[in-house]
């Protein structure tokens, strides 16, 4: 739908900007005065939460339509997992390849609504000890709440929608606060080291293995991340990522991941630090 955004319609963005922010500060001051001098790591916390909501609600609305050329409603999708149709036709139609699937349009856009949820589900168990079920489900009210109004121009502000209605939105959102919820206990790689009895917890086959995949799933989720960090900052500048700069950011994502941890923590990758593998378990009488 080109030419149905414009700078016409960048009064919108101004206002909601506005009001959201005189919200969020409000919040913190709120916050601040209720337990600032007691907790203030807490505040920051909650009051980083706030800021991460403005935002993702920001990502959902804008940007708003200029409605003098609004002349047609964005399509819907009901289909689950219909945009695998559509990477798989566009990697096919320039030529397949791994450097294809990782650049395809579709697959960023994909794993851009779960990568947006993540933060949610990391919120909702660390600082609401939320269980997985209860995460999962406030993840998908809050998607559908973002699918709904995009369905009905906010809630009938436009005359149409100008944003997709997408099933396949409220699975990737929805996912990405479980993966968000899994991914916790990367926030403390390694507890202390305790002295005394305490024994190191060893990893079978099968936990290696999860390991092992849980590390995979970090790397790719990682290299996405930086993607889309260099994909947005060269598209300011005019450029674009090429395949070999994708193919190079990959590999760089996989050192990070793959050696980077275990240098820097004690040889725990992501997926020992979240199964356990190497913790010290048993009693114990002192921290080092």
């Amino acid at each position: 739908m080109p030419g149905q955004f414009s700078v016409g319609a960048g009064y919108r963005a101004f206002v909601y900007l506005a009001l959201a922010g005189v919200a969020w500060l409000a919040y913190t001051l709120w916050l601040w005065r209720r337990e600032g001098r007691t907790a203030p790591r807490r505040v920051l916390a909650h009051s980083a939460f706030g800021l991460y909501f403005v935002v993702m609600w920001g990502v959902v609305l804008m940007p708003f339509p200029d409605e003098e050329v609004l002349v047609e409603p964005a399509p819907v999708n009901l289909v689950p997992f219909a945009w695998l149709v559509d990477a798989n036709a566009g990697v096919r139609y320039v030529g397949g390849g791994l450097g294809a699937w990782l650049t395809n349009r579709t697959v960023v856009y994909v794993a851009s609504n779960l990568l947006l949820t993540v933060p949610l589900g990391a919120y909702l168990r660390r600082a609401r000890s939320w269980r997985l079920p209860t995460t999962a489900l406030a993840a998908f009210g809050l998607s559908l709440a973002f699918e709904l109004t995009q369905l009905t121009g906010v809630w009938g502000l436009f005359g149409m929608r100008y944003r997709t209605f997408d099933v396949d939105d409220l699975i990737a959102n929805t996912l990405g606060a479980v993966v968000g919820w899994a991914l916790v206990p990367l926030l403390v790689l390694l507890p202390a080291r305790r002295a005394g009895t305490a024994s190191v917890r060893a990893g079978g086959v099968g936990r290696r293995v999860a390991a092992l995949g849980l590390d995979l799933l970090v790397w790719q989720l990682l290299y996405l991340v930086v993607w889309l960090l260099v994909w947005t900052a060269l598209a300011g500048l005019g450029g674009a990522v090429d395949q070999r700069l994708a193919i190079g950011l990959w590999v760089l994502a996989a050192v990070a991941v793959l050696a980077g941890c275990p240098l820097a923590c004690r040889g725990a990758t992501p997926g020992t630090a979240l199964l356990g593998i190497g913790r010290p378990v048993g009693p114990a009488t002192a921290r080092t």
